[in-house]
């Protein structure tokens, strides 16, 4: 019977130790990018959203090729994207006509998504119709 007891008492610990050294996954966190388009006129607008899973804060800064923009810090020769993810196209093609816009996790900058955008001219107008 002292035996039982002592099992008996002992069973809580015995089982508390078994679960030590478990393994436990801790989750990674991940960004992504999207675009509401993959192309836009010259001066035309696209929307970006950054997504953000396991990080306590899911605030970006945004980039366009690779240099932070929005406000007085706008690139003129790739367009401009605000703090909102609102891109705005240059107003001329640039060379490459393909531009970056990144998302940098703010809670940690090593946390990046990227998205390409191609820039296209003007649309012309070729007839006008009057009726």
């Amino acid at each position: 019977m002292k035996r039982l007891l002592v099992l008996l008492a002992l069973l809580p610990a015995l089982l508390a130790l078994n679960s030590c050294g478990g393994s436990s996954t801790a989750a990674v966190p991940s960004i992504t990018v999207s675009g509401a388009a993959s192309s836009v006129n010259v001066n035309g607008p696209v929307q970006f959203t950054a997504s953000i899973l396991n990080l306590s804060s899911t605030l970006v800064n945004w980039q366009v090729n690779g240099v932070q923009s929005g406000g007085s810090n706008c690139n003129t020769t790739f367009g401009c994207i605000d703090t909102n993810g609102l891109y705005t196209a240059p107003k001329t093609v640039p060379a490459n006509n393909v531009v970056t816009i990144t998302a940098v996790a703010q809670g940690q900058t090593s946390l990046t998504a990227t998205a390409n955008l191609t820039i296209l001219p003007a649309e012309t107008i070729n007839t006008i119709s009057c009726v």
